[in-house]
């Protein structure tokens, strides 16, 4: 991955593949001419970053968290169209409240919904 320190992109991108642990190497742009070189070779003459290169040869540039879970093969979409208990949060509570909560407390039908 190319970027800057300074680049919110770059953060955002850093920060999605740490938390799903995709491994990346960091390059930072301010380290020499080279990379900026490179990066500006592949985008046109433009430094366009995150740019992001992957074992496959591809690459992806100025990526959304949705592109980079679709490049990682993470699934986004839930898989069942119900679920018996559906927790929001992850905290401690959130965390010990599937595990802890007894069958006969849990709702019966629950549908799947994406949340804005």
């Amino acid at each position: 991955m190319f970027g800057n320190s300074w680049c919110p992109d770059c953060k955002r991108a850093k920060h999605f593949l740490g938390k799903q642990r995709g491994p990346y190497k960091w390059r930072d742009l301010e380290s020499g001419p080279d990379a900026v070189h490179y990066v500006e070779e592949v985008n046109d003459r433009k430094q366009l970053i995150p740019t992001i290169f992957f074992p496959d040869g591809s690459l992806l540039v100025e990526p959304s968290n949705a592109k980079l879970a679709e490049k990682l093969g993470i699934r986004t979409n839930a898989s069942s169209d119900f679920y018996d208990l559906i927790v929001i949060g992850g905290g401690p509570a959130g965390l010990t409240a599937g595990p802890a909560t007894p069958n006969r407390w849990r709702p019966r039908r629950a549908r799947a919904q994406r949340l804005p």
